[in-house]
């Protein structure tokens, strides 16, 4: 399994302050930025949201790159439960994924 972490967090503008693995996402259709800004698109769960409105199944943003759905997401107790509740995902997710 690969993965890629990117823990800098989400600047004012996260198109703007946009790092290489965002910027990708973004170019690549991946992911999007919510109407405000605030963001990426994500379901409730923290779940990425593409281009076309599919939500991912591998592509998670956690804190404050999911402040448009989960706007509290920024404090540092949600975001511990929040990567709790993703790491027990993980967890129980078949390693061929």
């Amino acid at each position: 399994m690969a993965a890629v972490i990117d823990c800098r967090g989400v600047r004012r503008d996260p198109e703007i302050g946009a790092g290489p693995l965002l910027r990708n996402l973004l170019d690549d259709g991946l992911a999007q930025i919510d109407p405000l800004r605030l963001g990426l698109v994500t379901d409730r769960s923290g779940r990425i949201v593409n281009r076309a409105g599919d939500t991912s199944q591998v592509l998670q943003a956690i804190g404050p790159a999911a402040r448009a759905a989960l706007w509290e997401i920024t404090a540092i107790p949600d975001i511990r439960t929040q990567t709790a509740r993703i790491a027990a995902e993980l967890a129980q997710t078949p390693a061929n994924r």
